[in-house]
């Protein structure tokens, strides 16, 4: 009688477990893409795999390019490696918490307030621009020389 009584508890209870465990919300491991690309008012050269910006616009919310891109999902990657998308108008829509970068240099990695860094990238001076997207929402924008 012990023995049937210690079964059913343990049934119940590993029954329990797993049903807690089935409800419970799966949080996977979310996708991050970097968009590379160079800040040099072409469209890009697409026998050498070379990106290029012809126009950036920064809004409030997102943030609009008119390039040619390589897409990867290794950081600092070189065009070559990357997915090679062609030339046409794309939006990203920015997060709350975006952080701007700069790298290359004597300095690894630096950081921009928002104003900076977009003047910088007005400026068109052909340095490259990875995009950091997570979620489908940018988190971060690094300038490379």
């Amino acid at each position: 009688m012990k023995k049937q009584l210690f079964r059913l508890c343990s049934a119940l209870l590993l029954a329990a477990l797993v049903i807690s465990q089935a409800n419970m919300p799966i949080e996977g491991k979310s996708k991050v893409l970097y968009y590379i690309s160079n800040l040099n008012k072409t469209k890009g050269n697409t026998e050498y795999r070379s990106p290029g910006i012809n126009k950036i616009v920064f809004e409030s919310d997102k943030v609009t390019l008119y390039a040619s891109l390589s897409k990867s999902t290794k950081p600092l990657a070189p065009s070559s490696e990357g997915q090679w998308c062609r030339y046409k108008k794309r939006t990203f829509k920015l997060a709350k918490n975006i952080k701007y970068y700069g790298v290359g240099g004597d300095n690894p990695r630096c950081t921009y307030d928002a104003d900076t860094f977009k003047e910088i990238c007005l400026s068109y001076n052909g340095l490259g621009l990875e995009i950091k997207l997570k979620n489908n929402k940018v988190v971060s924008m690094t300038l490379m020389s």
